[in-house]
């Protein structure tokens, strides 16, 4: 029996969190920290089994790029306790078998750029498949066919982990 969950957290600059970090560390890779004038290292990570960007139809080819989509939420937002990103982290069930995670893992994210969120999802599993689980980071500003748009207000209340909780019900985890 599949042990069900998912929780939503902010990574927020006010907590003293780097978004380009937060992300580095998710997918496993060394990036450019340009607010930090630094790289935030943590290529070779065993335990990411995948990564990739997933956006709304209309967003500019660049934030595809793990390094400038971060950066640039870094510089987008510019109040010293800025909520940089949300993430949504769900387990996946063990009985799924591995050949499905990133099919799962895409519905999920999808669901989000569909709503307008640029998505960063990674997929961790320490090798004993006991622990594996999906991260979603996704920034906190509407994406548009010109960069960032307004903040995504609908992610800042009760209902937003309610309707992803429900959405994680939904997806189809029986292959």
């Amino acid at each position: 029996m599949a042990i069900y969950h998912l929780n939503v957290k902010n990574i927020s600059r006010g907590d003293g969190r780097s978004i380009v970090a937060a992300a580095a560390y998710r997918a496993g890779e060394t990036l450019p920290n340009e607010a930090e004038e630094r790289r935030s290292e943590f290529g070779g990570r065993r335990d990411v089994v995948a990564n990739e960007i997933r956006l709304p139809e209309n967003a500019p080819r660049w934030m595809a790029d793990r390094a400038q989509l971060w950066n640039a939420v870094e510089t987008a937002e510019i109040r010293k306790d800025a909520r940089l990103a949300k993430e949504v982290k769900f387990a996946l069930p063990v009985e799924l078998p591995p050949s499905a995670w990133l099919t799962v893992a895409r519905i999920m994210a999808d669901a989000y750029a569909a709503q307008e969120f640029a998505v960063d999802l990674a997929i961790h599993e320490d090798g004993t498949r006991h622990n594996p689980h999906v991260h979603l980071l996704m920034t906190t500003r509407v994406i548009t066919a010109d960069g960032f748009g307004p903040k995504i207000r609908s992610a800042d209340g009760r209902q937003f982990v309610a309707d992803a909780r429900s959405l994680w019900e939904r997806v189809p985890t029986r292959r």
